[in-house]
């Protein structure tokens, strides 16, 4: 029985391998493939883009801008008078400060 399946399995193995052509030979690579320390260059590199191509994002931005942040920013538009500024307002709690029992 186990001779069976085995001359079976050749021969269906043996028949798939007559059916197959090689197109293309297969061939040693002429250079190794990228180490560790190559990759982590790659990485690195890739990042600092990244965070130079946020930055200059950033920075264009800021300065394409129209909103007004501060007084100073209104003060070089001709034709605009600045009559009064709101302050800002924190709405955390007070800091109560606990007095010494020496004082």
């Amino acid at each position: 029985m186990l001779d069976a399946t085995a001359l079976t399995r050749s021969q269906q193995t043996s028949e798939a391998g007559r059916s197959l052509t090689t197109i293309d030979a297969p061939q040693v690579p002429s250079t190794p493939e990228t180490s560790l320390v190559q990759r982590a260059t790659t990485v690195i590199a890739f990042g600092f883009l990244g965070a130079v191509i946020a930055l200059a994002a950033l920075i264009a931005t800021t300065v394409i801008t129209t909103s007004i942040a501060s007084p100073a920013d209104l003060l070089g538009i001709d034709g605009v008078e600045l009559v009064a500024t709101v302050s800002t307002k924190s709405f955390s709690r007070p800091r109560r400060f606990r007095r010494s029992a020496a004082a």
